[in-house]
């Protein structure tokens, strides 16, 4: 057995030699064993197996996200993976010398969560793909119900993902985010809840182009009729919409 419950896990690794420190991020705390949602902890160990970032178990009917990280991986100039970023606020539960502590203030000030900015081959595809997917659905609402509702559902949850890409923010996860949205864009908030209450397949399609606008608002809405976008063979690669207009023009130029 691993642990009876999650106080029992604590305390556990708390009395492992191997373990310097336990910090816990997300919803649930340490003492908290209702149903529902997972339990996720960093264990700051004195050796990792060199290829072993995290593992998860269930404790106690609970999921666990354990993360393992070293005190060296604390003192990297870039974080290990995205999730580390949650060092920085999270809630030491086992720390007796204070080495964590002073490690996470180091951490706060060299690993700010900041999304790199869009390319212009990504700021094509995003465009591109969000007004594909409504293309897909618009004929077959009748004629394909099961397939239209899955890219229906499917859309808001990318068009979620999109709104904090497109911004140049780090995606938070799906709690996280949603409270964000609900705090900062209510217009938006509200059309997802919209979204999920609609009593049609029809009505649920229009809340969606009203929210693809909304999210793809910064980057020049989704891709319009009339208008060439191409991708690139890298993302870094430049003047794409011209030079795909161009060769086109090119190619059909026959007389």
């Amino acid at each position: 057995m691993i642990a009876t419950d999650l106080p029992d896990l604590i305390r556990r690794l708390a009395g492992n030699p191997q373990v310097l420190g336990i910090a816990r991020y997300g919803g649930r705390s340490s003492d908290d064993t209702s149903p529902g949602g997972d339990f996720d902890i960093f264990v700051i160990v004195r050796e990792r197996p060199a290829d072993l970032e995290s593992v998860h178990f269930h404790c106690g009917g609970v999921p666990v996200d354990m993360n393992l990280r070293t005190t060296e991986d604390l003192c990297r100039e870039e974080p290990l993976t995205e999730i580390d970023h949650a060092i920085a606020t999270a809630e030491i539960l086992h720390d007796p010398t204070g080495q964590i502590a002073a490690l996470r203030e180091g951490v706060a000030r060299r690993w700010q969560p900041e999304a790199s900015r869009l390319t212009e081959h990504e700021i094509g595809m995003n465009r591109f793909c969000q007004q594909h997917a409504l293309d897909k659905v618009r004929h077959r609402l009748d004629t394909e119900p099961l397939l239209s509702e899955l890219l229906l559902a499917t859309n808001v949850y990318w068009l979620m993902m999109t709104y904090f890409r497109v911004r140049s923010r780090p995606y938070p996860g799906e709690k996280e985010a949603l409270r964000i949205i609900g705090d900062e864009e209510p217009t938006m908030h509200a059309l997802m809840q919209a979204f999920y209450a609609a009593p049609s397949r029809a009505e649920k399609l229009r809340i969606s182009e009203e929210l693809t606008d909304f999210v793809l608002a910064p980057i020049g809405g989704p891709w319009r009729e009339g208008e060439t976008i191409s991708f690139g063979t890298h993302t870094d690669a430049a003047a794409l919409n011209e030079t795909g207009d161009a060769f086109l023009r090119e190619l059909l130029d026959t007389e």
